[in-house]
């Protein structure tokens, strides 16, 4: 209706436009054509209510019995004046269209327009609820990730992306984060001047994303030598200090579900189910030896989100450390325990490694 009265509005001011410059008779016929739909439709409808009261009327239906034949033609001269009406409105509806038409290509190519419509399409395509539903955002995560790379070195893009790795958006780091992780060790060197024997206590809460069963896995990795002088699996995982949700685990359901051995090594992967609840708070203690000579590293890496994290490192007087972040991690050193040196961070770990502790002799900078 809005533009059906623009239009009509904008063609009667034309027309007292031309009437000051034309004859009368001429602006009375344009008048007419330009109008013969209304005059069509209201003759028609007058009639029609006329026509209607008249037919059900009785009184006076008798009353202009007379005038019957003036009425059937006055009646058939309404239906070609509603016909010619209707066929009058198509034809205006079809110029209107060529008008809105016009409007609407002008409006499309204008350069504001295609501003405003590049601003709407890149806010819903970077939307979450977009990128939620899209099932390859791996494939975008690499072509935003190296989208500048390419513009630099396009030679080097494709064997980049091919190599290219985002531990985020692997599935078994998105089931679930630890917090208040805090790690603990006991360093000691034995009388042979060359064993380390390690305890390593850790508590921290695994957070999950469902009820859902599952199995927490973790790893451990030791000196071959001595795997081999134990022989025991049961040695590593101490079970009077490793409790989940505050109860006994239970070591006939921790199984080893993966090993890697090299030259020096041994990594040893544990499995464990879990399930019914979000959160587990656990308490785990592992008691293992490596040769200095062999592996003078420990080091803690997680392939999951690690909220929060504190290490405190008690030695021998035998031993001394030097305690390394890796990558961009960054630890604080507290003072306020006089018998282990403790590093804190309070803020969100990565999945990957997150430092490197170095073991030496005192006497060995002697």
């Amino acid at each position: 209706m809005f533009f059906y009265f623009y239009f009509y509005t904008f063609e009667r001011k034309n027309m007292q436009i031309e009437a000051e410059k034309v004859e009368w008779y001429i602006v009375l016929k344009n008048w007419f054509f330009n109008n013969s739909y209304i005059i069509f439709l209201s003759y028609s409808s007058c009639f029609l209510i006329f026509y209607l009261i008249y037919y059900f009327n009785s009184n006076l239906h008798g009353l202009l019995l007379d005038y019957a034949d003036l009425i059937d033609f006055l009646k058939t001269l309404c239906i070609l004046s509603f016909t010619a009406g209707i066929f009058t409105v198509t034809l205006k509806y079809f110029q209107y269209l060529k008008v809105f038409e016009g409007e609407f290509n002008r409006i499309i190519n204008s350069q504001n327009f295609e501003s405003k419509l590049q601003s709407i399409v890149s806010t819903i395509t970077f939307s979450e609820d977009f990128l939620n539903k899209q099932g390859d955002l791996t494939e975008i995560w690499k072509k935003v990730t190296l989208i500048k790379y390419k513009k630099e070195f396009p030679e080097l893009y494709y064997k980049i992306e091919k190599n290219i790795k985002n531990n985020l958006f692997e599935n078994n780091s998105l089931d679930k984060y630890y917090k208040n992780v805090q790690i603990s060790y006991e360093f000691e060197l034995a009388e042979d001047n060359k064993t380390i024997n390690v305890k390593e206590f850790s508590s921290f809460t695994i957070v999950r994303n469902s009820i859902d069963d599952f199995f927490w896995e973790f790893f451990v990795t030791f000196s071959q030598q001595i795997e081999k002088e134990n022989n025991q699996e049961s040695v590593l995982l101490i079970q009077s200090f490793t409790r989940i949700d505050d109860e006994k685990i239970d070591l006939k359901k921790c199984i080893i579900t993966n090993q890697e051995e090299n030259e020096n090594f041994v990594k040893k992967k544990y499995s464990y189910p879990l399930g019914k609840k979000k959160e587990y708070h656990i308490e785990r203690c592992f008691q293992f030896s490596q040769i200095i000579e062999d592996d003078r590293i420990v080091s803690f890496s997680s392939s999951h989100v690690v909220d929060d994290l504190t290490v405190r490192i008690k030695l021998c007087k035998k031993l001394q450390i030097v305690f390394e972040p890796v990558g961009d991690n960054l630890f604080n050193k507290e003072n306020i325990f006089q018998d282990r040196i403790c590093y804190v961070n309070r803020d969100v770990f990565l999945p990957g490694e997150k430092y490197k502790i170095f073991l030496y002799r005192t006497h060995d900078n002697n």
